[in-house]
């Protein structure tokens, strides 16, 4: 009898121990635009991601980073997917050498989006997004609803310039870079909030829809320039 017992025992000793969830290891993710290849792993320098297509249908996990190859330039939207936690977040940045990596809209309703989602650090590229007419784009947008509490979006050393928006001020309009909060709290007592972001410290919004390409931002009245130092909201 007691034998039997050992045995049960450490069956259900063997049982909990399978259960148990490791903690994933968060991974570095890289996209050279240039001569990388979406069949690649994505996980070194010489097996990077070519398209951000590929980089925006992966769900990042906390502690994930996504390195853009530096000298390289990215047509379309970043709106990669997944929220990093507390301590942890998903962060975005540069590798290799040279000038910062470009996100080049191309016109799209934003070039760098992040949608109810929190915990991300994007650093180190240089953004536009001018289309072939006006509209209602953005540089960059955050945008939450019905979403809740979000937390956490550090901006840093980031050039947004040319976006060519719609000379008008409203939720439609266009905009360098936004941070919008739409609709009810999820849960009773929670709300929906900008709270611990940090813009870029060289943050720039160069152009507007009056304001062709080559045109200085300070001579027209509908365009303006802006920086700020490690501001928070």
């Amino acid at each position: 009898m007691r034998s039997a017992l050992i045995i049960v025992a450490v069956a259900v000793a063997g049982l909990l121990n399978a259960g148990q969830v490791q903690a994933a290891t968060p991974t570095t993710y890289y996209l050279d635009c240039a001569a990388g290849s979406d069949g690649n792993a994505g996980t070194s320098p010489t097996a990077a991601w070519k398209s951000l297509a590929k980089v925006n249908a992966t769900t990042f996990a906390a502690g994930d980073a996504i390195l853009l190859k530096r000298g390289t330039s990215c047509p379309g939207s970043l709106s990669p997917k997944g929220s990093g936690v507390s301590g942890s977040p998903i962060t975005v940045g540069a590798y290799g050498t040279g000038a910062k990596p470009v996100i080049a809209g191309g016109g799209v309703a934003a070039a760098v989006r992040l949608v109810n989602q929190q915990q991300w650090e994007i650093r180190d590229l240089e953004i536009s997004n001018r289309g072939a007419t006006t509209g209602p784009r953005r540089g960059v947008s955050v945008e939450l609803t019905d979403y809740g509490q979000a937390a956490h979006f550090v901006f840093e050393n980031l050039d947004i310039h040319d976006v060519n928006g719609e000379d008008k001020k409203d939720l439609g309009g266009a905009a360098g870079f936004t941070l919008p909060s739409l609709g009810k709290p999820r849960a009773p007592g929670s709300t929906a909030s900008r709270s611990a972001t940090t813009r870029s410290r060289r943050w720039t919004a160069r152009a507007s829809s009056s304001c062709p390409p080559g045109t200085d931002p300070g001579s027209r009245p509908a365009a303006r320039a802006s920086s700020s130092a490690g501001r928070t909201w």
